[in-house]
């Protein structure tokens, strides 16, 4: 029988996150959308796995801030390759991994725990699913355009 080696740790969870969304971005071709939190969140995830399992003995910060920002020049990077990056994105994902670090810093341990991942993953997923169930707007009351006088 194969037993267990044990449990993973959850500072992996950055990690493994981002590169699920490169690779649904991969999938997805030009158009993915998920190619900017990819790797905003991959180099702050491989920052954080690299600090936390004591492979680099540096500060935990400095190396998140440096991971983040390695993450956000490469999704500007991303124009030149014909990809859609939206600046506010970049911007957005700044500000909910800054979110995410201060919370744990004031709650401590909390993101210790896996739901607040499951959570993440399943609002994420919910936010990229929405231009799919998105209704057609009604037509009722638009004017028609005029035809321009001859």
């Amino acid at each position: 029988m194969i037993e267990p080696v044990g449990s993973a740790q959850l500072y992996w969870m950055p990690l493994i996150i981002g590169v699920t969304y490169l690779i649904a971005s991969a999938v997805g071709g030009r158009t993915g959308g998920l190619w900017v939190p990819g790797l905003m969140v991959t180099f702050w995830g491989l920052a954080d796995v690299l600090v936390l399992s004591g492979t680099w003995h540096i500060d935990f910060a400095s190396a998140a801030i440096t991971g983040i920002g390695v993450g956000a020049v490469l999704s500007l990077g991303l124009v030149r390759l014909g990809l859609p990056v939206n600046p506010t994105a970049i911007a957005v994902n700044l500000l909910l991994i800054g979110l995410l670090e201060l919370a744990e810093a004031q709650v401590g341990g909390a993101l210790v725990k896996g739901w607040p991942w499951a959570l993440l993953l399943v609002v994420g997923a919910l936010w990229e699913l929405r231009p799919a169930v998105t209704f057609p707007t009604s037509t009722l009351g638009r004017r028609t355009p005029q035809r321009a006088a001859r």
